[in-house]
């Protein structure tokens, strides 16, 4: 209606009778709105993936020692019956359908496995049924993107260190020795087409515990393993990495997070701790002229609610991660000042993401909480798409009815207008 009404205005003004001053005529136009003196807000299209590890962590959790080796060959062995080489290939499909200027990847793995006897065939690493696990997810997925002609590109890394104690997970399968050192990570990709002037954010090691790119959140819940080499600790690290990037002349800042998934009788302090480090962190280090976007798998729900803390209230701790009533991740982020993009899209869809069964082959989608999610700073203009992918089953890998699905996630997309950020 605005937009019609200035029309209007001008073609009467500079049409009509009335003589005016070329000069007062450009004013007038300024005025008017005419010619505007302000650089429009762009689009930015945005996706975050958690791309699975391909079998249950949690299992592992509460396995009596004598049970343990087996437990974990048995993790091995789905690890592999999931098949991350194919997965990935669906993985990069589902980007392909978003084509977004910016990714966002969780659950970026690198299992390598090393034998501590002298290797053999089919032995230790080799063996068959588990040899399939031990991909490395980043070049996987680079090379699955190029393979669809995708021209994405690594931009900036979080590595959650090895996952135990630094000398990985002793095991033994068939009496043969050997260790995994598995390693977590989060990664961004950038669009090489659409994407400019990308760099990765530093951020001082006065504010964060600096990793690779990013951080690592300095509140994690280490667990102990007992292995056939003694015990060792796995470290429940979680982290986020940023990048400041150029989209079609509009400055963004896009961050990447996984927060720690707790398992029975972990205390809730610690999710909550990470969130609240992440939006502290980002509060003092995010300039003005950035739009800043928030992306990831924040293990929470907006549906939780406070819970019950369990560690001293005398902890160094926010007071909404403390006492009776301990924030869940979401709502420490929405009281941090950022906006759920996926409220703010045309229609009411449910926008679930989690989670498929753990060994990828249930039939229908189970996918009932949505808990990766995309978040922006400033409101924005315009949603102009939002989405969740990966979730159909013509998305699940060959053979068709024994396929399966891309990762225990979906994929989230959106394509957004916010306010261009002040120079």
């Amino acid at each position: 209606m605005l937009r019609t009404w200035r029309t209007r205005a001008s073609q009467h003004i500079l049409g009509g009778s009335c003589k005016l001053p070329s000069l007062m005529v450009a004013i007038m136009a300024v005025l008017i709105g005419l010619v505007s003196p302000v650089k429009s807000a762009q689009p930015v299209a945005v996706l975050t993936y958690n791309q699975y590890i391909g079998g249950d962590l949690g299992s592992l959790v509460g396995i009596p020692p004598d049970d343990l080796n087996d437990a974990f060959v048995g993790f091995l062995r789905q690890v592999a019956a999931t098949r991350f080489l194919d997965r990935a290939d669906r993985q990069a499909e589902q980007i392909a359908k978003a084509h977004p200027d910016l990714v966002a990847l969780q659950e970026v793995w690198d299992l390598a496995c090393f034998d501590l006897e002298a290797p053999a065939p089919g032995q230790g690493c080799a063996d068959p049924s588990i040899a399939g696990a031990f991909v490395d997810h980043l070049p996987a997925t680079l090379d699955a993107l190029h393979a669809h002609g995708l021209p994405y590109a690594l931009a900036a890394k979080v590595t959650m260190g090895f996952f135990a104690g630094g000398g990985g997970i002793p095991f033994r399968v068939n009496g043969h020795l050997a260790r995994v050192v598995p390693r977590d990570g989060n990664a961004i990709l950038a669009n090489t087409a659409t994407a400019s002037a990308v760099a990765p954010v530093q951020f001082p090691s006065t504010l964060c515990q600096t990793a690779d790119d990013g951080c690592i959140f300095t509140i994690a819940a280490p667990l102990t393993l007992p292995t056939p080499l003694g015990t060792v600790t796995v470290s429940g690290q979680r982290g986020f990495v940023a990048v400041d990037a150029s989209i079609r002349g509009q400055r963004y800042r896009f961050v990447d997070t996984h927060l720690y998934l707790p398992p029975p009788g972990v205390p809730p302090e610690i999710q909550c701790s990470q969130a609240a480090e992440l939006v502290s962190v980002l509060a003092v280090t995010t300039p003005a002229s950035r739009s800043l976007v928030l992306a990831g798998d924040f293990n929470s729900d907006p549906r939780d609610q406070p819970s019950p803390g369990v560690l001293p209230t005398s902890l160094p701790l926010p007071p909404f991660c403390r006492g009776a009533a301990v924030l869940p991740p979401y709502q420490v982020v929405v009281n941090g000042g950022f906006t759920d993009i996926w409220l703010r899209r045309p229609g009411g869809l449910p926008g679930y993401t989690c989670c498929q069964a753990a060994d990828l082959r249930n039939q229908q989608s189970s996918l009932s909480s949505r808990i990766d999610l995309l978040f922006s700073r400033d409101p924005p203009l315009l949603v102009r798409h939002a989405s969740v992918s990966g979730v159909e089953v013509a998305d699940r890998t060959s053979p068709p009815g024994l396929g399966l699905w891309p990762s225990d996630h979906a994929a989230v997309t959106a394509t957004i207008t916010l306010p261009d950020a002040p120079e």
